[in-house]
């Protein structure tokens, strides 16, 4: 069996997976692995990426203050500036604990620099706050660039890869592919599905919850209020890119999450359904982020960061070499295999 040794593997394909490839390999000269299958351009995504999310703690709102503009930059080195898309998403809640962590996060947010205003959904009996000029990241786009920077760069990929174990004595992440063996310093699983094949059911059932997941496709619709909703308490996810098809995710199993969905867009008639597939959506127990090996001999698990975490790459690659900033330092120091309920920003009923 021929080997490969490399400093970090990084196993998943979301935005989050392959920015860190290209992050580590690029500004950081590390040697990198990248493993899973890469990506279809007309697969459904289980969530969006924008570059605004609702938190209610300050060093959530810090460190993503600091982020976004790093990635952007990144991201324009890249080659995939056209990803990005400037919208003015719309949050809005149902729910009484909704409608409270709505307002905190409207001031939260407000005293940060984000331009967010309160307004009136047509129809509906909800909250809602709408901000100006966030990032909604196309990640069919971005998947695009940064695959052909990495195969520009002669980053190895592997669409299968099996996580072995540690060698004896060099405590080194293997992976065996196809008859050939990884061998890495470290391996970080980037995604929820990296994270679901290798982590045994044990440290799963202890670290996350599970549930089905659901994501549909329309036909070409009427506009929405914006072209991006996010409702808070229900985790339901809409949006609608330049096709006219309205993309939506709810964290609900399709025989629940469709009369939902339907619900909610009963103002467009004769909506035809385009697409849909369904997923595992992994929630860290306490609600918090989970960054960091969840075993002493396991691998680094990134999970939680949601909406915002290709945004958090920049960050997340410093603290894979151990070179984060104070601030950083304190931020992940919390969000490891230990991290409690208390450091947790808003989340949906029923989510952690």
């Amino acid at each position: 069996m021929s080997g490969l040794d490399v400093d970090i593997a990084i196993v998943g394909t979301s935005p989050l997976a392959l920015l860190l490839a290209a992050i580590l390999a690029g500004t950081h000269k590390q040697k990198i692995a990248l493993i899973g299958q890469r990506p279809s351009p007309f697969a459904l995504f289980d969530k969006l990426t924008l570059s605004v999310a609702p938190l209610t703690r300050p060093e959530s709102w810090s460190m993503l203050a600091a982020g976004v503009p790093e990635t952007e930059k990144l991201i324009g080195h890249l080659g995939a500036k056209a990803s990005l898309l400037r919208v003015d998403p719309i949050f809005s809640a149902n729910s009484a604990d909704g409608e409270q962590g709505l307002s905190h996060i409207r001031h939260m947010a407000r005293g940060f620099g984000h331009m967010v205003e309160r307004v009136s959904l047509d129809g509906r009996a909800c909250q809602a706050i709408q901000w100006r000029d966030a990032i909604w990241m196309d990640q069919n786009a971005l998947a695009a660039s940064v695959l052909s920077w990495l195969d520009q760069n002669k980053v190895p990929q592997y669409a299968n890869a099996t996580l072995a174990g540690r060698r004896d004595g060099q405590g080194r992440a293997v992976f065996n592919a196809k008859g050939r063996q990884i061998t890495a310093r470290l391996a970080v699983l980037a995604d929820a599905n990296a994270i679901l094949a290798n982590l045994a059911p044990n440290v799963l059932q202890a670290h996350f919850r599970s549930a089905t997941g659901t994501s549909i496709l329309t036909q070409p619709a009427g506009p929405l209020a914006s072209s991006v909703l996010i409702e808070i308490d229900s985790g339901v996810q809409l949006s609608q890119g330049a096709s006219g098809g309205i993309a939506a995710t709810s964290p609900l199993s399709p025989e629940m999450a469709l009369p939902q969905l339907a619900h909610l867009l009963r103002a467009h008639r004769h909506l035809q359904l385009a697409g849909q597939d369904q997923f595992t959506h992994l929630t860290p127990r306490y609600g918090a982020p989970l960054i960091g090996a969840l075993t002493p001999t396991g691998p680094t698990v990134l999970a939680g960061l949601d909406l915002i975490a290709p945004f958090m790459a920049p960050a997340i690659a410093r603290y894979l070499l151990g070179n984060t900033s104070e601030a950083e330092t304190a931020y992940f120091a919390v969000r490891g295999a230990n991290a409690a309920m208390e450091i947790k920003d808003f989340a949906r009923v029923g989510a952690a």
